[in-house]
């Protein structure tokens, strides 16, 4: 039985020809930047870095030490690339490496931008992130939110039980209970995550053209349901919201 290449490979190549790997628009992501600047943190954890689009826009902008972590090999390499010619002002460190085992010191501003399972559900994630966090340090995280209850059918086919994810609308208790203090928040607008799925199933089955048969056929099979089912409920029943937020402790 032929078997598909590793999620790693299939994600970097379904995002290869995406300026960042989440459906914000590039107005948005500035927002985020400018947000992170505004904090003028010295010291920053990127974590699920992806091709590095945020540490790089953020350490062209201000002068602080950014340590961005992935286990994608093959975004790194992206984002290692894109660092050799680009103007900064600070550093940037991008690591192969697992979040979960991050010793390092608390930081000023801990970023995780659609990264949350590098630490376990996004419930698990923000406390993590929150105990990462040095007093008076801020917090930067973009999930995916309800904004509508799925249905079974849904959820089967994402495996993901419900509670899995917040309501948007309870944005602010969840983060709350999770040790943070909501500041402000973004949300992914449709139009933009329509664009982002079509870029992102166009960028798997060119992906899929360069396997052996019985792998592209696979492959086809699995960005396409994806899509029809982003389509048939995903649009509808999910956001990708970015939180900007403060340890409460």
């Amino acid at each position: 039985m032929s078997t598909l290449p590793s999620p790693q490979q299939v994600s970097a190549a379904a995002h290869a020809r995406l300026p960042h790997a989440n459906p914000l628009s590039m107005r948005q992501m500035t927002s985020l930047v400018d947000w992170a600047s505004a904090a003028r943190p010295r010291t920053v954890l990127d974590i699920g870095c992806g091709p590095g689009s945020f540490a790089l826009a953020l350490a062209a902008r201000a002068d602080a030490t950014v340590l961005a972590v992935d286990t994608n090999p093959e975004f790194l390499a992206r984002a290692r690339a894109a660092a050799a010619t680009a103007e900064l002002r600070g550093r940037v460190e991008f690591r192969l490496q697992d979040a979960a085992s991050h010793r390092g010191g608390a930081m000023d501003l801990v970023a995780c931008i659609g990264s949350s399972h590098a630490l376990g559900t996004p419930r698990q994630a923000l406390r993590r992130i929150a105990g990462l966090t040095a007093p008076g340090g801020a917090v930067l995280v973009a999930e995916l939110v309800w904004t509508e209850r799925p249905p079974r059918d849904y959820l089967e086919f994402l495996g993901t039980p419900e509670e899995h994810y917040w309501r948007l609308e309870d944005s602010g208790s969840v983060l709350a209970e999770c040790g943070l203090g909501l500041v402000s928040q973004l949300s992914a607008a449709r139009r933009a995550w329509d664009r982002y799925e079509k870029a992102v199933l166009r960028g798997r089955l060119a992906f899929a053209a360069s396997l052996p048969e019985e792998q592209a056929v696979l492959l086809r099979e699995r960005a396409q349901a994806w899509y029809r089912s982003y389509q048939q409920y995903g649009r509808r029943c999910l956001g990708f919201t970015a939180y900007w937020a403060r340890p409460s402790s």
